[in-house]
């Protein structure tokens, strides 16, 4: 078993009280004083840090301290921090949630500013700050750990002792939620016996659910039954308006007919289509090449070919005579050339004949001793030796003129030949231009002639004829082919045989109608046996179904007696009426907790304490789970207790203005 014991309880600005701090160390707590003593604050407090709710369930903001008097009666004090705070025990819990605890919950003041009607004034809310072994945590967290001791809708019940029995509508637990937790107290109570039928009709599914099964199931039919006369009257009335004068094989044969005529109307109709169609096409082609032929005379009245390819021609004839003029530029520089490079031959010609000269009157000097000019040939002449007095040296000098003078020579034969060829490249070079100028004068004339045709046919700007061009013939021969190929419009013959296919078809429809009919009193024949027999079938099936809900309400009376009596077993003094008995003998689910006859809400304040103690109590074995149980007016139960959970006792004393604490005192 696990348990829960307070060792001390804090409380600061709860109520009418500023400070109080009790230390029970987990023994139980009598508690007395006067009305208004205090006594249900500490009830409200435990009840606030547990369930977050006030003593009688309501919201715990009905736990701050409020103005008694004065202009501000009935308002909270400002400014105050609502604390409770409780160390508590904890065993049988196993692991680290075993040990002591400290839980402390306040509730703080947030005041904002508003304007209310034009007026500056303040909002408040109250915000709640949450401790655990003295360090703050959130909300969250602090709601999971107590989740660690057990769900909160169970802790409540151990702890706020109205809760489990009271009715919804005065804050107590859904009436539907307290019947499935007892019936699950309730444990396994098996088969009553005698109804294993209803058992095995069930398949482990709820009664209540197979009984709206059947229910619905035996309404559903009734609803058809009712239903049934009404069809064969409809089919009956089907049945003798479908008698006619002729037999249906005659109908049909009639119908035959005109289902064919339908046949020949259409394929009369589908060839006139396929002949407009082809016509068409002709048509569509006949205005296609009829346009083209449009576009090709608009476009031969437009054409600029012819003046465009003389354009193009003139433009030629311009780039030749440019290429021309560049030819004529390149003869002349060739003759220029020639004669520059001939007049420097000729230079270079005088220039060794003066050379030769030279050396020739040097030659003659040297011979004679008697020349006093200076060599031409510079420091190579043997004459520039003044200290050569021998006529070894003599000698040498001669040998020297003598082969200076034979290179001379050369140099002028090298250089009058060269000066020969420049003379006949100028020649050349004359004759080749004068044949050039020959030629393009004859080209530039023939090209002058051109120019003024070119001029003359641009003026007059030459066009096609349609006659003369191929592709406008060719067009105007497939016009003339298309022309040939169009027939006579079919629209007369469509018009005859649309009305040929109404008249077939409104008589093809009037004979269906009529096999229709037929068709349909055979139908309705049939359907007036297969009505008869489902009367007969629902009616079977609403009896059995009326056994079954027969069966099912004494099985649910049988049941109920083991219910009430396996759930009533787990509670010493409440006993709860699970079933009630309605006037047409039918057993309806109810959760009326009752002490001695007397329900919950008609008992007295000390009978409503021992349903609450009792309630508790089972609740806490149900769970294994026993906490604290604050029981404010104990005075009203004058039964004494013996309860395995801590009690926190609370009493009215008359006269006693200061509330008493007495640890351990009787439960």
């Amino acid at each position: 078993m696990k348990t829960i014991r307070i060792d001390s309880l804090l409380i600061e600005y709860v109520k009418g009280t500023t400070r109080r701090e009790i230390t029970p160390h987990g023994r139980d707590v009598k508690m007395e004083g006067q009305t208004g003593s205090g006594k249900t604050t500490i009830a409200g407090a435990c009840n606030w840090l547990w369930n977050n709710k006030d003593a009688d369930g309501t919201t715990g903001s009905e736990l701050r301290p409020k103005h008694r008097d004065g202009p501000q009666k009935d308002e909270p004090v400002r400014g105050l921090v609502m604390v409770v705070e409780a160390k508590i025990t904890l065993d049988g819990f196993g692991g680290a949630l075993n040990g002591e605890w400290t839980l402390r919950k306040e509730e703080h003041e947030h005041a904002k500013k508003t304007m209310l009607e034009g007026r500056a004034g303040f909002s408040y809310s109250y915000p709640k700050k949450y401790f655990i072994n003295g360090d703050s945590v959130q909300e969250k967290a602090f709601n999971a750990w107590m989740a660690r001791i057990e769900r909160p809708e169970v802790v409540r019940m151990l702890t706020d002792r109205r809760y489990f029995l009271a009715n919804e509508k005065s804050g107590g637990m859904h009436h539907k939620e307290r019947r499935a937790l007892l019936r699950a107290m309730g444990g396994n109570i098996g088969t009553p016996e005698g109804f294993s039928d209803i058992d095995k009709a069930i398949k482990g599914r709820e009664l209540a659910g197979y009984k709206k099964e059947v229910r619905d199931r035996k309404k559903e039919n009734e609803a058809s039954l009712d239903k049934i006369p009404t069809a064969i009257g409809e089919n009956q009335l089907a049945v003798d308006a479908g008698s006619g004068d002729k037999s249906h094989l005659m109908l049909k044969a009639e119908r035959v007919i005109q289902v064919d005529e339908l046949v020949r109307i259409a394929a009369d109709r589908t060839l006139l289509l396929q002949m407009e169609q082809v016509r068409a096409k002709a048509q569509e082609k006949l205005a296609g090449l009829r346009a083209s032929q449009s576009e090709r005379e608009t476009f031969l009245a437009n054409d600029m070919s012819a003046v465009e390819a003389l354009t193009k021609e003139n433009e030629t004839l311009q780039l030749e005579a440019a290429s021309e003029a560049e030819v004529r530029f390149s003869a002349n520089e060739a003759v220029h050339g020639a004669e520059r490079v001939a007049a420097a031959a000729r230079a270079n010609v005088d220039t060794a004949i003066q050379s030769r000269e030279n050396i020739k009157r040097s030659s003659a000097k040297l011979n004679t001793q008697e020349s006093s000019e200076p060599c031409p040939a510079g420091a190579e002449c043997p004459h520039a030796v003044d200290d050569a007095k021998d006529r070894d040296a003599h000698s040498e000098a001669l040998i020297a003129m003598d082969g200076l003078k034979k290179k001379v020579l050369a140099e002028c034969k090298e250089v009058a030949a060269r000066c020969d060829a420049a003379t006949e490249a100028v020649v050349s070079a004359k004759e080749a231009r004068d044949t050039l100028l020959v030629t393009q004068t004859e080209s530039t004339n023939k090209r002058e002639a051109r120019y003024a045709e070119i001029a003359e046919a641009i003026k007059s700007r030459p066009r096609v004829h349609p006659a003369d061009d191929e592709e406008w013939s060719r067009i105007v021969a497939a016009i003339m082919v298309v022309g040939n190929e169009i027939g006579d419009p079919v629209s007369e013959q469509l018009a005859a045989l649309e009305e040929e296919k109404l008249a077939a078809e409104r008589e093809k429809n009037r004979l269906t109608d009529k096999l229709a009919a037929f068709d349909a009193t055979e139908k309705a024949k049939a359907r007036i046996v297969e009505l008869k027999a489902k009367e007969k079938t629902l009616a079977q099936s609403i009896l059995d179904d009326e056994q079954i809900l027969r069966r099912i309400e004494l099985f649910t009376q049988a049941e109920s007696v083991l219910i009430s009596k396996a759930v009533n077993d787990r509670f010493e003094h409440i006993e709860f009426r699970l079933f009630k008995v309605n006037l047409n003998g039918g057993i309806e689910e109810c959760c009326d907790p009752m002490l001695h006859g007397v329900s919950y809400a008609g008992a007295s304040s000390g009978e409503k304490m021992l349903m609450q103690v009792d309630a508790a109590t089972a609740v806490g074995n149900y769970y294994g789970l026993h906490m604290p149980l604050v029981l404010d007016d104990r005075h009203a139960l004058t039964q004494d207790l013996d309860l395995e959970c801590q009690v926190i006792a609370l009493r009215i004393k008359a006269g006693q203005e200061e509330l008493t604490v007495q640890i351990g005192g009787e439960q």
